[in-house]
């Protein structure tokens, strides 16, 4: 590989144009970055120019107005008052997008203030804007594991761990694939 052609179009656009090649993975554009409405955004692309000067496929085309690529513009992070640099402005393992699209704080780690963070109410099907709703199973250690079913529990557990619920509602099936002696024992 020899270098890279750079392309762009303004939004309104309907096709790319070459603007520039490199011979390495950086390009400056001289374009303002487009962190609020009064300067158009832009959409990039790259091909790489092969050895023998044929170009390959084109990458996906980005746009100058998310820098941090979390989904928000920098705009609208503006607006909600995140941070426009960090795609997590809360570091709770929630992209600042997609906490406004759950309706989650991306400027708070745990909405709800229940003390468990919004990531983990998210993978364990705890809603992360309820304050009653709050992760029920666990495998108890340190730290301690959350489980979203005592399914999931049954399967995680290893010698001289124990399972803690509260306030769980089980019905069906619980399938132990392992075998417990005298000394384990499910509480």
């Amino acid at each position: 590989m020899t270098g890279y052609n750079v392309y762009a179009k303004y939004i309104d656009e309907p096709y790319l144009a070459q603007i520039g090649t490199s011979a390495t993975n950086s390009f400056d554009t001289g374009e303002a970055w487009a962190e609020n409405a009064s300067v158009v955004t832009s959409i990039y692309a790259v091909s790489a120019i092969k050895d023998d000067g044929a170009k390959s496929f084109l990458s996906n085309m980005v746009e100058n107005n998310d820098r941090d690529h979390d989904g928000l513009t920098d705009e609208e992070e503006a607006a909600l008052g995140t941070n426009p640099s960090n795609p997590d402005s809360d570091a709770d393992g929630l992209m600042d997008a997609e906490e406004y699209i759950r309706g989650t704080d991306p400027n708070s780690a745990d909405t709800d203030g229940d003390g468990y963070a919004d990531l983990l109410e998210t993978q364990i099907n705890a809603d992360p804007n309820d304050v009653n709703s709050v992760p029920s199973i666990r495998i108890a250690g340190t730290p301690p594991s959350y489980k979203a079913t005592l399914q999931a529990a049954g399967d995680a557990v290893i010698a001289n761990d124990t399972i803690e619920m509260v306030a769980t509602d089980i019905s069906g099936d619980l399938n132990c694939k392992r075998s417990f002696n005298n000394s384990q024992r499910w509480v």
